[in-house]
């Protein structure tokens, strides 16, 4: 019989879609105050994906991602997920209809910003959402967790639900050098 264990440490990442710098620096700037500067920056880069969020964000979307150097214990994503979506609604923009945003009858208020908070671990990647699917588990207070990409043989995979952009090349080695990141941590820690 299996015994109940501490989960493994996990090292916590935000990715980010925007369109407008400013409202990216002014998400970050709230986000640099609770979790501190970030230790790895992807930089930007174009998002051509999925139209989804254009509604909100408009037409050029920016993709980037944030590494932190503060360990989390895995539960205490659902908490940061709150956070984060609260931080998305606080620097929300009031729509009118307008050539530059989209009106949508009885939601007024548009993201400026799209903040997903994550983890990694030694073995996988974590994306938080409020979306359920066949993939994702319940953990709690109307969060999910997703197993976005695992890791083998020196690099992070995709499964068939992984998004296409944390399937390139680019997003794979961001989160690669974050899993060292935490397993320099770890060692550190340990002696």
């Amino acid at each position: 019989m299996g015994r109940p264990k501490e989960p493994e440490k996990a090292i916590l990442f935000l990715a980010f879609l925007y369109t407008n710098d400013s409202y990216f620096m002014e998400a970050t700037e709230v986000l640099y105050k609770e979790f501190g500067k970030p230790i790895l920056d992807s930089g930007k880069q174009n998002w051509p994906y999925y139209r989804y969020y254009e509604e909100e964000l408009g037409l050029g979307i920016m993709r980037q991602f944030l590494l932190f150097e503060k360990l989390i214990d895995p539960a205490d994503i659902v908490p940061i997920k709150h956070y984060t979506n609260s931080i998305e609604t606080s620097i929300g923009r009031v729509c009118r209809h307008t050539s530059l945003c989209a009106y949508t009858p009885g939601r007024d208020l548009k993201r400026t910003v799209n903040i997903d908070p994550g983890y990694i671990t030694l073995a996988k990647v974590v994306l938080a959402s409020t979306k359920n699917y066949s993939h994702r588990v319940y953990l709690r207070d109307g969060i999910y967790g997703e197993v976005t990409l695992y890791f083998k043989g020196g690099t992070f995979y995709g499964h068939e639900f992984t998004y296409q952009d944390y399937k390139e090349v680019q997003t794979v080695d961001f989160l690669v050098n974050g899993r060292n990141v935490l397993k320099r941590l770890i060692y550190t820690q340990i002696n």
